[in-house]
């Protein structure tokens, strides 16, 4: 069987090297896409636009990421000794337009290097062809990767969606995993506070600097967004939920409306209608080859 690939994203090249002081890469471009995951260092990156209006340097620290575009002129140049991991990689113009859109500034921060390093192991069964679906699994891999590192950065577009992001933000972060741990139990301010060892104003700005907003309201959000999940996927009634997230069911009701932007009962019904919806991602299909759905009735055995 011959070897899959990717028709959206195609890797073309990967490297992790180390790049010594004063070392420096000369002007170039190509006609496919290039990125470079800073690991260690620091690098000095010059780009300019196919059309030579658009010249831009900037700075990439370690755990930064810069995308550059096919067709761009680009150079590097290094004041120290830096770790790059770079990925040359085809686009189709579809998805490279979105990424361009989305990645003007061309820098992105990244939470966790890990999956890039594991690309580096995926790469050597890819390279030397060893099952038919190794350099696929690179290619959905990198492009995963590469999409959620630049969409992640973009802004939120709802309500809904702050709530996932204050869930999904670094769990490294003390207070925010014994917020997750204890959501549901009666907690005040002065006791948690207390419970780190922290004055509460100095526990208000360390959560404000990683989070954004101040401890109590991040207890908030979780139970909130735990609220969601419950009247999503289960039959709880609003009191029954209110009691498994600390909360009093009118204050609830009062907080999920006016965060969410809508009750939680009506939440509960356009959610589950969102759920059981036939959903058509392309104009194209069928509807009418999907199968009939029947009931099946066992009869007792004579």
């Amino acid at each position: 069987m011959s070897e899959v690939r990717d028709l959206q994203l195609k890797v073309l090249w990967l490297s992790g090297r180390l790049y010594h002081r004063h070392e420096i890469v000369e002007p170039h471009q190509h006609d496919f896409a290039q990125v470079q995951l800073v690991l260690s260092g620091q690098e000095y990156t010059d780009l300019t636009q196919s059309n030579g209006d658009d010249s831009v340097s900037v700075s990439v620290f370690a755990t930064q990421l810069v995308f550059i575009p096919p067709y761009t002129t680009h150079s590097f140049h290094f004041e120290h000794e830096t770790v790059v991991l770079d990925v040359k990689f085809d686009l189709q113009a579809d998805i490279a337009g979105l990424i361009e859109k989305n990645a003007s500034q061309h820098i992105f921060d990244v939470e966790d290097v890990s999956p890039f390093y594991a690309l580096l192991n995926e790469a050597i069964p890819a390279e030397q062809k060893r099952f038919p679906a190794a350099a696929l699994q690179l290619d959905v891999d990198f492009k995963q990767l590469l999409l959620s590192t630049i969409f992640k950065q973009q802004p939120a577009e709802s309500s809904t969606h702050n709530l996932d992001r204050l869930i999904d933000i670094n769990t490294d972060f003390p207070l925010l995993k014994y917020l997750q741990d204890h959501y549901a139990e009666p907690i005040q301010l002065p006791e948690l506070a207390a419970h780190f060892n922290y004055s509460k104003n100095y526990l208000i700005r360390i959560c404000k600097r990683e989070t954004g907003l101040t401890p109590m309201n991040l207890l908030q959000h979780i139970r909130l967004k735990h609220a969601q999940n419950y009247l999503e996927y289960t039959d709880l009634s609003v009191n029954d939920i209110a009691i498994k997230v600390g909360l009093d069911a009118n204050y609830l009701t009062k907080s999920f409306t006016k965060t969410i932007g809508t009750h939680p009962i009506a939440y509960r019904k356009q959610s589950r209608q969102e759920h059981e919806r036939n959903i058509t991602l392309m104009n194209t299909f069928n509807r009418q080859s999907q199968p009939q759905i029947k009931n099946s009735v066992q009869h007792p055995m004579d």
